[in-house]
């Protein structure tokens, strides 16, 4: 389960730079022209049940990928050759 840290510091690092970009972008106009615009008009926009759907398959491919790997390793480790 280290790799889904990463996963989620990298899609926080993301978010980050884009905060930051869209900030640097939008930073003369007022602020309602802004609220539209920026990372936080764009994420109160967001369905939320959407993203927990699309991030719970992700989440279930990854364990899949991982429980092969896991099973194959395995597999070598008690026999010197697998045969598919």
């Amino acid at each position: 389960m280290e790799a889904l840290g990463f996963v989620i510091g990298i899609m926080e690092m993301s978010l980050g730079v884009m905060w930051f970009t869209t900030e640097l972008l939008h930073r003369s106009k007022n602020s309602e022209a802004k609220s539209d615009l920026t990372v936080i008009g764009v994420l109160k926009k967001v369905d939320v049940p959407t993203i927990f759907f699309f991030l719970g398959i992700l989440l279930a491919v990854a364990h899949n990928k991982f429980s092969m790997i896991k099973f194959f390793l395995r597999i070598t480790s008690t026999h010197s050759t697998i045969c598919f």
